[in-house]
């Protein structure tokens, strides 16, 4: 039986997204001119992020200090969004493309299989900074990680899914879903719904061996090295899930 998932997005409050756009307002042409960038830019990113995007997009396309462009990328349905197979997709040389998100696998991919030699910026929306990225480095630690997790799901019985109920962060019916899948396959699968939650909450549960984040994917960050055994349900989905 195929089971479909719900679209991951993520949904930004409107003062979240004020917040964003001024933050780039008054600090994007600055960090372009320090890192020598071309001023012709592109906002891009994957499917939970495309709302802002688009967003971010309109708003700089009003500015007369910027030229922006708009490219439609291998497989995605609308422009400016990326996905792990966009990497059939030819990059402009005159753009400075800036990755709007919290991670680097599909702008990794991007460049990756581009083999491009060009700088790409990523606006970590949630810290709210500019890095100029070596993404074939960053890139190929991320495959490192992915091998690990996959090792350690086909080893896992017994799999955790947590669930915030804060508006924009709750995915219940995503959750609800990937329990079927993965009951079908043979797991154990148990739901921890929360408003908070703190990782090391799930160190009273010592039989779990596995977890999928459904919520914010920045929940765990600072605890990924000392809590390996936790994955965002975005990457879990289109990097783990598929092999099954």
């Amino acid at each position: 039986m195929e089971i479909d998932f719900i679209p991951y997005t993520y949904e930004f409050s409107e003062f979240e997204k004020k917040e964003i756009l001024y933050y780039l307002d008054k600090n994007l042409l600055t960090f372009l001119n320090e890192n020598n960038l071309n001023k012709k830019i592109e906002f891009i990113g994957s499917i939970q992020y495309l709302d802002l995007v688009k967003e971010i997009n309109d708003f700089f396309n009003k500015n007369k200090d910027f030229i922006v462009s708009s490219t439609k990328f291998a497989f995605a349905k609308e422009n400016s969004q990326i996905l792990g197979c966009s990497y059939q997709t030819k990059l402009k040389e005159d753009v400075t493309y800036i990755v709007v998100g919290d991670g680097i696998f599909h702008p990794g991919a991007l460049i990756y299989n581009n083999q491009v030699k060009k700088e790409i910026v990523l606006f970590d929306i949630f810290k709210k900074e500019f890095n100029v990225v070596d993404f074939l480095k960053e890139y190929n630690k991320y495959l490192i990680m992915i091998d690990k997790m996959k090792t350690l799901f086909s080893k896992s019985r017994n799999i955790g899914i947590f669930v915030s109920t804060k508006p924009g962060q709750s995915y219940i019916e995503n959750a609800k879903t990937l329990k079927k899948r993965l009951e079908n396959i043979g797991k154990n699968v148990y739901l921890f719904i929360s408003n908070n939650i703190d990782s090391n909450e799930f160190m009273n549960f010592n039989y779990i061996d596995f977890i999928i984040n459904t919520a914010c994917p920045r929940i765990f960050t600072d605890d990924f090295e000392r809590y390996e055994k936790i994955i965002n349900y975005f990457e879990f989905v289109n990097e783990i899930l598929k092999d099954y």
